[in-house]
């Protein structure tokens, strides 16, 4: 039987051969993954809790015990890393409300589920949020173009609900842009109240918003 050549055996060790066992590329590219994120959470709290202005990439670095050369790898400028926070927060806001509008057929189901994701995710990711909704004018202008056609996106998505529901008649006759304008200002304005202390409440916070919109909103049957 041929033997292999020694060029093959050194592109692939026993260990990579096996079924299940991840190739060494496999693996750097994990780790890569997970430093990469690493940075873009320590940035967001840095940046949300000093500003987006008075923070540094060598700052970032320090606070993760790297070399500045370390983040510099993954990250080229601080306008790359900030623009990576907002990535972040963006694709959970769009992809989860994409998700809920493809389930819910009901539009008022659908506004509720909405309503609690969006708090829930503020509660949760306050220092996230914080950067997403007061530094986005710290972007490049190019950027900022895209947050606000990725807030119109996500926006639509709300509208839509609405429109719905007042055409089935489950909703109030009251025009989809106010309504999402009110629920979505409202709920954003958590950023400035909520703390830690609130986050044992968090069940009880999003279902109040919950009902308070949604039950605005309803239509008023007769007694």
């Amino acid at each position: 039987m041929p033997r292999k050549s020694s060029k093959a055996a050194e592109q692939v060790s026993p260990d990579e051969a096996r079924p299940g066992v991840p190739k060494t590329s496999s693996i750097r590219s994990l780790k890569r993954d997970l430093v990469r994120e690493e940075i873009v959470k320590s940035a967001a709290q840095l940046f949300a809790h000093r500003g987006v202005r008075n923070v540094s990439l060598e700052e970032v670095a320090s606070g993760l015990g790297y070399s500045k050369s370390s983040v510099y790898y993954y990250f080229k400028s601080k306008d790359e890393l900030l623009w990576a926070v907002f990535s972040y927060i963006s694709g959970h806001f769009v992809g989860n409300a994409e998700r809920i509008a493809s389930v819910e057929a009901d539009p008022m189901n659908r506004l509720k589920e909405l309503i609690r994701m969006h708090v829930r995710f503020l509660a949760e990711h306050l220092e996230w949020a914080t950067v997403f909704y007061r530094d986005a004018q710290a972007l490049p202008e190019d950027r900022q173009k895209e947050v606000r056609g990725i807030i119109v996106k996500y926006d639509s998505i709300f509208r839509q609900a609405v429109l719905e529901g007042t055409q089935n008649g489950s909703m109030q006759p009251i025009p989809p842009e106010v309504a999402v304008n009110a629920i979505l200002g409202a709920c954003n304005w958590m950023v400035n109240w909520i703390s830690p202390k609130h986050q044992q409440n968090i069940n009880q916070i999003t279902d109040t918003y919950v009902a308070l919109f949604t039950d605005g909103l309803a239509t008023r049957r007769p007694d």
